[in-house]
């Protein structure tokens, strides 16, 4: 419209200035326009290439950046398996390393077991011996002083010396039993630590086994994330494709229908510029009319103007005269009476200020003065950028605060 208004006046001042070659300068004018709709329409379809290719820019971002972050997703998994398979082989580890322990542990106590057993086998045996030799001494010494006394104490010590041997015997036999069995538990407790042994390395041929799977399971996870990634690029040339035809089809047709619309408006501005320039000349006639007259009323007028003017000059010194004293007199008084209004406002003001400090110092407050104005942020939508200025400013929806 403002393009319009200003070709409008271009042609008006231009018919005006040369009526003589009117034709010519408005066919040069109607050129001018038709080359301005043209740069005009340039410009837009340019404009609108630039926002199609910002968009299909934006679209394949897009699609990267989704198309990265599942392959991320998958890579993370794929990672926490690992770790996880490298924790259960910690704790095999771990479990094979304790039940080691475990077993040379039961095997020490099993061969202390054994040499205390050997230890109080030897200590019977030689109590036996030193109890045989002491009854062996003891029968000769019997015999030397008085065979018939000593036989019946003989008899009667022998007895005990063998109840109190077979008592011995038997404690060695309930010895040798709970060693016996303590062996029998500590070859157990062997053959279960075996058994263990046996159940982890079976676990850790179980975990090794997954531990392949779980490969293999990564592997073809990074064939399909490959071959989804063909596919999107597959997908993506095809869409690109597309949107570059349908880019083209629409600016031929845009370029159509702007050019019919360019026609139709040059067929309108030509049929007003014809109208116009009727209208200036009809305009023009009148005003050379016009022109006659006012020359004549202008030769009546200044005559007059000068008997009037002689009138007014009489007029304006004696005005002049009255208006400078009552100016000086004006002026005085205005000085005056501002004095007072000073010296009236200086009182006022130095009362507001005690009863101000008064105030302060009896509330203990002070009084802020918020000053509402205009805050300016800036807006981010991809590569636009929009500036906002309001007391309280707000992006427009879809636009992020940068």
């Amino acid at each position: 419209m403002r393009n319009k208004r200003l070709i409008a006046a271009t042609l008006v001042a231009l018919l005006l200035a040369s009526p003589v070659s009117r034709a010519d300068e408005a066919s040069e004018t109607a050129a001018a326009i038709a080359a301005l709709a043209a740069k005009i329409a340039a410009e837009k379809a340019a404009l609108d290439a630039a926002i199609a290719a910002v968009e299909a820019a934006l679209a394949t971002a897009r699609a990267n950046a989704e198309a990265e972050a599942a392959a991320l997703r998958a890579q993370e998994e794929a990672d926490a398996a690992a770790e996880a398979i490298d924790a259960a082989n910690r704790a095999i580890d771990a479990a094979n390393a304790a039940a080691e322990a475990a077993a040379q542990q039961a095997l020490r106590e099993a061969q202390d077991r054994e040499t205390a057993q050997a230890e109080a086998e030897n200590a019977i045996r030689l109590q036996q011996q030193q109890q045989a030799e002491a009854a062996a001494q003891l029968a000769q010494q019997q015999q030397a002083e008085a065979a018939a006394q000593l036989a019946q104490q003989q008899q009667a010590e022998a007895a005990a010396q063998a109840a109190s041997l077979k008592a011995q015997q038997e404690a060695i036999e309930r010895a040798t039993a709970e060693l016996n069995a303590q062996r029998i538990l500590a070859e157990k407790a062997a053959n279960d630590l075996k058994e263990q042994q046996i159940a982890s390395e079976k676990a850790s041929n179980n975990l090794k086994s997954q531990q392949e799977e779980a490969t293999k399971s990564s592997d073809a996870l990074k064939l399909q994330i490959e071959a989804a990634n063909k596919t999107v690029a597959e997908l993506k040339e095809k869409l690109e494709n597309e949107a570059r035809n349908a880019l083209e089809l629409r600016l031929k047709q845009e370029a159509a229908l702007k050019a019919a619309e360019l026609k139709a408006r040059e067929d309108a501005e030509a049929k007003a510029a014809s109208e116009l320039k009727i209208k200036l000349e009809n305009e023009a006639r009148i005003a050379s009319e016009l022109k006659q007259e006012a020359a004549l009323k202008a030769a009546e007028l200044k005559a007059k103007e000068e008997a009037e003017a002689k009138v007014a000059s009489e007029l304006r010194a004696k005005l002049d005269a009255e208006a400078a004293a009552a100016a000086a007199k004006l002026i005085e008084d205005a000085i005056i009476q501002a004095a007072k209004l000073l010296e009236e406002s200086k009182l006022q003001a130095d009362k507001a200020v005690n009863q101000t400090k008064t105030n302060n110092q009896s509330k203990g407050s002070t009084t802020k003065t918020v000053a509402t104005k205009k805050v300016t942020i800036t807006c981010t939508k991809g590569k636009l950028v929009k500036r906002v200025s309001a007391v309280n400013p707000k992006c427009p929806v879809g636009y992020k605060r940068k």
